[in-house]
């Protein structure tokens, strides 16, 4: 009896370990800066495809397309194809685990998690597309190496965005 509790408390021991190492996914907060930097990228990721999305959890339409962008995370996860998620949310501190829960639960907190944390809109608006009005959801495709910087303000249905994203990515 003695060695099975000790048995028991082992893997209990073993497993809180884990659990305990295990951080929680979390969110960089970004400027309209590091966002523009992206378009001139001169790294070893410039064949990369980066597929930049502006997003809110009180978007209804950007919500619901969210588990088209997990579909995509799943088809290009041996690719060069990087996944970067723009929260449009408020910031404010206690925001920040409702956003990481909610890309949680889609399975898209492995990803690049962002919080813009400008409050001026008037600001970055125009810096990031001039064509952007604002509104979200909203998508931009870059590719570096092969000039791509296709600004999408629209949300995705069906198999769209596995559509755009293949326009855009060229297997080498």
């Amino acid at each position: 009896m003695r060695i099975k509790i000790q048995i028991l408390l082992f893997f209990i021991a073993f497993s809180l370990q884990f659990k305990l190492d295990a951080q929680p996914p979390t969110l960089k907060r970004i400027t309209s800066k590091e966002i523009i930097d992206l378009k001139s990228q001169d790294s070893p990721s410039k064949d990369t495809l980066i597929v930049l999305n502006f997003w809110a959890t009180w978007c209804k339409p950007c919500v619901e397309e969210l588990p088209l962008f997990a579909e995509a995370v799943k088809t290009y996860k041996n690719e060069r194809v990087k996944f970067i998620f723009v929260s449009m949310d408020a910031y404010k501190p206690n925001e920040e685990s409702k956003i990481v829960t909610k890309l949680t639960k889609l399975k898209l907190a492995t990803q690049s998690l962002w919080w813009m944390t400008e409050t001026d809109a008037n600001k970055y608006i125009d810096l990031i597309s001039p064509k952007w009005s604002g509104s979200i959801p909203c998508t931009i495709f870059i590719k570096s190496s092969d000039q791509i910087y296709d600004f999408q303000e629209r949300d995705f249905k069906g198999d769209e965005l596995l559509k755009e994203i293949n326009l855009h990515y060229k297997k080498e």
